[in-house]
């Protein structure tokens, strides 16, 4: 029963990403413990340093009803180094860095378009619509793309999607973003010959 329990109370959890709200209260409640300094409680603390600091994040986490986790990688992401009154470097909090440094992360993965680097298509395009005048949503060419339209003019998906099955015969799809590496079009010529 005691694992009923854990998964009832998961179920209650907020899933969804920190904002800059829960980040001023993460902020507010280690003042409200004198805990802006947190350097002992990070760097080698003491038994007594854990206890009291897993407690202060634990409640920190019910207050806004997250998990333990997501506590911990939010108090990492915004702890910064400073100086104290007499020059020693001190670890804090920082609601802002946390912040900028979120927001910096997010805009990093955004992926960019082939379409970009390829000036001759994209004049091709406009001659095109400037030509044949047809005005479409995007919509509509998604539409026409997963419904293989074009299969039958020599061109097909590139497939950014996992097709997945579980506990049933249920499918799921999940989306896959691309990782940080080079594009195929930007490898070596001498791979491409094989030459290594």
């Amino acid at each position: 029963t005691n694992n009923n329990t854990k998964i009832e109370n998961n179920k209650e959890l907020n899933y969804k990403h920190l904002n800059y709200v829960d980040r001023v209260i993460i902020e507010h409640e280690l003042k409200q413990v004198n805990m802006l300094n947190i350097t002992k409680f990070v760097s080698n603390p003491t038994t007594s340093n854990k206890k009291f600091f897993c407690n202060v994040l634990k409640r920190i986490a019910k207050i806004l009803n997250k998990s333990l986790k997501t506590i911990k990688r939010e108090i990492k992401r915004g702890t910064v180094e400073q100086l104290d009154y007499m020059h020693n470097k001190i670890l804090i909090y920082s609601k802002d860095t946390s912040n900028l440094r979120y927001t910096n992360s997010i805009t990093n993965k955004k992926i960019s378009l082939k379409i970009e680097n390829n000036e001759d298509l994209i004049k091709d395009i406009v001659k095109l619509s400037e030509k044949y005048e047809i005005n479409f949503t995007v919509q509509t060419l998604y539409n026409y793309i997963n419904s293989s339209f074009f299969e039958s003019y020599g061109y097909k998906k590139e497939s950014n999607t996992i097709i997945y099955k579980s506990k049933g015969i249920k499918t799921h799809k999940k989306a896959v973003t691309k990782s940080g590496g080079l594009s195929i079009d930007k490898r070596a010529e001498s791979i491409n010959n094989r030459e290594e």
